[in-house]
């Protein structure tokens, strides 16, 4: 494993779109310079495996930035990195030291009504994984932009297209596509022609995936209990709690639900036990 670190003169601090990190963003400390330099090393193995261990798009610092622009460009990063396993920098900011709040996914601490509420690139790194969390990127899946020159001249931006290959689902091919879009959470139906060309795809500055529409025949995972409230009435006790439609629920062992709840409390030298089966 090599690790390569984001310098901070690169994407931190400045508007620099996520797939430049190997071209203009970084100038003379590009990471493709570093791969080559590691990988011609005399007895270095051929298939080291490098990782960017420090990557994030700060919405606060440059005065060209905001949070939208980072919930598109993270995602993009993690994209652009997916051969190479990447460290977001970070969950939450302790807002005691110099970074105050200006790495964190998730608001730190800043006596503000955000206080510990997640931006906008939180849900988009969070729909990222579940998307491509299963995928590997394979070459051999070829993806041909039609006039692909135009559109770069139109939007003055490179245009990248990857391939992906689900470890564990349906690789038989894309017969019913349909468009996902990470930034606004839509999945929309796209219409095939003949000659097996999707046309007319909107284009937008964050990451647009085209996948069979079997793909989301995904397992629902239960409801998770929160907020959960206990009350003790003789010998029984009833658990409630909101979930996310209206009103409270009481709930009872059901399929895919809780089987066991415990729980536990120390009120000086004396311990409380409940438990309800």
């Amino acid at each position: 494993m090599f690790s390569r670190t984001t310098p901070i003169s690169g994407g931190y601090t400045s508007n620099a779109p996520s797939e430049t990190m190997d071209a203009g963003a970084f100038g003379q400390h590009s990471t493709i310079d570093l791969r080559k330099a590691v990988s011609s090393h005399a007895g270095i193995r051929p298939d080291i495996q490098f990782w960017d261990d420090e990557y994030n798009s700060l919405p606060t610092l440059p005065n060209d930035m905001n949070e939208l622009i980072q919930a598109k460009y993270v995602p993009r990063a993690i994209i652009y990195n997916w051969a190479f396993p990447t460290f977001l920098w970070e969950l939450i900011n302790d807002t005691s030291t110099s970074e105050g709040n200006n790495f964190g996914i998730i608001h730190g601490l800043m006596h503000h009504p955000e206080d510990f509420q997640p931006r906008p690139v939180f849900y988009t790194i969070a729909r990222t994984n579940a998307l491509f969390g299963d995928t590997r990127r394979d070459p051999a899946i070829e993806v041909t932009v039609v006039h692909r020159a135009p559109l770069q001249s139109a939007t003055q931006a490179a245009f990248h297209a990857y391939g992906f290959r689900s470890h564990g689902g349906n690789n038989t091919g894309i017969q019913h596509p349909v468009l996902i879009d990470l930034d606004t959470d839509r999945i929309s139906p796209l219409e095939e022609s003949s000659s097996g060309t999707l046309r007319q795809i909107p284009v937008r500055d964050s990451v647009m995936a085209i996948a069979d529409e079997t793909y989301f025949d995904w397992n629902v995972l239960p409801e998770i209990p929160g907020p959960l409230r206990v009350e003790v009435h003789a010998n029984a006790a009833r658990l409630i709690w909101a979930g996310s439609g209206s009103g409270s629920h009481h709930r009872r062992a059901t399929h895919g639900a809780p089987q066991r709840v415990g729980r536990e409390q120390d009120v000086g030298s004396h311990r409380h036990q409940l438990r309800r089966h």
